[in-house]
């Protein structure tokens, strides 16, 4: 009996000690991992949301860009950290239910905790303005009857806007070839410099396509997008797929729930913000916002869809030995 007080004495002793330190947080400064390289949409948008944010917190929030494994390796770096709320990661929702059933992954979901979802990325695919291809029919009609000849670029192997191209190509017997990059801008730019055909991404290219230099042929996601209303999407198209996914902020499994809320509304007021929405607009992307708890169910869903999407595909780690 008296080992029993003792224990659930200590246990009391550290979930005392928990709160208060909760209630002290933050009380240095917070830094965030961005997953992808400076410039592009989830570098642009993450920075103005952690700006706001850090007012709402009363501490300055340090934004680093750890690029690389579209957005993965940041968040196998994170699962290491100490789970205190001090260093965060910002990375693709879908990478959590997403990558695992394309290759092994450096994380489980079970290794990270969901903060928030704060923005959606909008996708598209694009060509250089000089193409040939006027229209998607033009473009998917040239690689049926070239096999090979197409390369388009993304920003890594497994993202949504990659499988969205295999999709189109195993429906329609198309042979052609993805060439990954870090990050959106430089997978746009790669069109611009002629090294590939294409660019299927978040729309990193929008500012290319509003100067006059690449063409946008197709959306992705189920809506239009709001500065290319003219551009049909893929539904529409009749391709019975659609990418979309959020950006999410991550911590470490084994943070506080106390810690967890705290960010979690600072973070929502710092959505609700004007400079962080002025931002999203140019990229197109839409600032709805998921809380921690409806981020984790969407996650839980989405991991079911994806595993059986992908399995269809033949790819990842369903594909033929």
């Amino acid at each position: 009996m008296k080992r029993v007080l003792i224990i659930a004495g200590l246990l009391g002793l550290i979930a005392f000690v928990s709160m208060s330190w909760a209630a002290d947080y933050p009380a240095k400064p917070i830094t965030i991992e961005i997953g992808y390289p400076a410039g592009g949409s989830t570098d642009l948008v993450t920075r103005a949301l952690a700006t706001e944010a850090g007012k709402f917190l009363g501490q300055t929030i340090i934004c680093n860009n750890t690029p690389g494994a579209a957005g993965n390796l940041v968040l196998g770096k994170i699962k290491n950290q100490k789970p205190d709320g001090y260093v965060l990661a910002a990375a693709p929702t879908a990478n959590v239910y997403r990558i695992p059933h394309i290759q092994e992954s450096p994380f489980k979901a079970s290794d990270l905790v969901p903060i928030c979802e704060y923005s959606q990325y909008q996708y598209g695919l694009a060509v250089r303005a000089d193409s040939p291809w006027e229209t998607w029919e033009e473009f998917v009609d040239y690689a049926k009857k070239n096999p090979r000849k197409i390369k388009y670029s993304t920003a890594g192997v497994g993202t949504g806007q990659h499988l969205g191209m295999e999709f189109v190509a195993k429906k329609n017997g198309i042979q052609w070839s993805m060439v990954p990059f870090k990050g959106g801008v430089e997978a746009a730019v790669a069109v611009l410099g002629g090294h590939v055909d294409a660019v299927s991404q978040t729309t990193e290219f929008k500012d290319h396509v509003l100067a006059g230099k690449m063409r946008m042929l197709l959306a992705w996601n189920p809506k239009r997008l709001l500065s290319f209303p003219d551009v049909p999407t893929a539904k529409e198209k009749g391709i019975d797929v659609q990418v979309t996914t959020g950006i999410s902020l991550w911590a470490p499994h084994g943070i506080s729930q106390e810690i967890v809320k705290k960010l979690a509304e600072a973070f929502r007021k710092a959505a609700q913000t004007d400079a962080f929405k002025q931002v999203c607009l140019k990229f197109d992307m839409p600032n709805d916002f998921l809380g921690p708890e409806e981020d984790a169910e969407l996650i839980r869903t989405q991991d079911k869809f994806m595993g059986e999407f992908i399995k269809s595909l033949g790819i990842g780690i369903y594909a033929p030995k």
